[in-house]
């Protein structure tokens, strides 16, 4: 759409009676939701199709189509207006899980934060410092596309976070969350290997997802571990809200919970006869990340249709 265009698009111009001039105006306000970059390549399109599509004269938009503008629009923020086959949704899907799974992981190699500012200060050390700056270069890498770059910082990052478990048994290095994160996101990249999904617009954004998974899940920074199920809980329950948006939060949940059921059995491995048993609720992790996944493969189904 060239300046012109785009001029015209904002101020409304199509001449017609006053009625059908103040739906115009409507829908152009609507538009303004999305991106810039989207209504300069189908702002005018939409527009006419919204126009022409309601009845002359008729009343503002119906809240339906209110509705599926602003969906459409956070769909479009999000990059989640994906269309394709299954199988390319599936990948983008992988993609989500795998950069929440890293950025989760980087989080996890923060010190607590106890004491204040000054306290957490104290408590980072070397290796801890360069697993998080490590870890953030991996999110980096993984969201820009560069998979094996990502995945080769994540496992450096685990080592650097662990290392002491190198030297004390290879039990200890298992019992470490942020193992079984970049473990599972190792998995999950193998099919992004072969078919790279697309890579967003801005996907150094990515990297917002470290702060965010370091307030909102559970991390030594944030949390005590008896709290640790009801901030899962909490965050499950949000994501299944936000895949009204984006279906790929399901997925990408699913796999924090995979690889945190995972951690909890090797904890249960390890421990000694009679000592707390994680069963019940690792049991409970599997269990959900299963729904958790019936439901996404159903609603990849049903988006591929559209």
């Amino acid at each position: 759409m060239t300046g012109r265009d785009d001029e015209r698009f904002a101020s409304g111009h199509e001449p017609g009676g006053r009625a059908g001039q103040r739906r115009e105006r409507r829908y152009q306000r609507l538009l303004l939701l999305y991106p810039r970059w989207y209504r300069e390549e189908r702002g005018a399109e939409m527009l006419a199709t919204l126009t022409q599509a309601a009845e002359s004269g008729s009343a503002p938009p119906a809240r339906r189509e209110i509705g599926a503008l602003v969906l459409g629009a956070l769909r479009t923020r999000v990059g989640a207006n994906m269309t394709g086959s299954p199988g390319q949704l599936w990948l983008s899907a992988l993609r989500v899980a795998v950069l929440l799974l890293v950025a989760y992981a980087t989080a996890s190699s923060v010190p607590p934060a106890g004491g204040g500012l000054a306290g957490l200060l104290a408590n980072w050390d070397l290796f801890e410092l360069g697993a998080v700056t490590v870890g953030a270069f991996a999110v980096a890498a993984l969201a820009q596309g560069r998979y094996r770059l990502g995945l080769v910082l994540a496992v450096a990052m685990v080592v650097l976070e662990r290392w002491q478990g190198l030297w004390i048994g290879f039990g200890f290095l298992l019992r470490s969350d942020g193992v079984w994160l970049v473990l599972v996101a190792t998995l999950l990249t193998l099919p992004l290997l072969r078919r790279p999904p697309a890579v967003g617009r801005q996907p150094l954004a990515w990297l917002l997802a470290i702060p965010l998974t370091l307030v909102f899940l559970p991390t030594a920074f944030s949390a005590s571990t008896y709290l640790h199920p009801i901030y899962l809980v909490a965050v499950g329950v949000g994501l299944l809200l936000w895949s009204v948006v984006d279906v790929r939060a399901l997925i990408g949940s699913a796999a924090i919970l995979l690889a945190t059921a995972l951690s909890l059995v090797s904890h249960s491995l390890s421990q000694e006869p009679g000592g707390r048993t994680w069963t019940p609720l690792w049991l409970g992790y599997l269990g959900v990340t299963a729904v958790l996944v019936g439901i996404g493969a159903v609603r990849i189904r049903q988006q591929a249709r559209l």
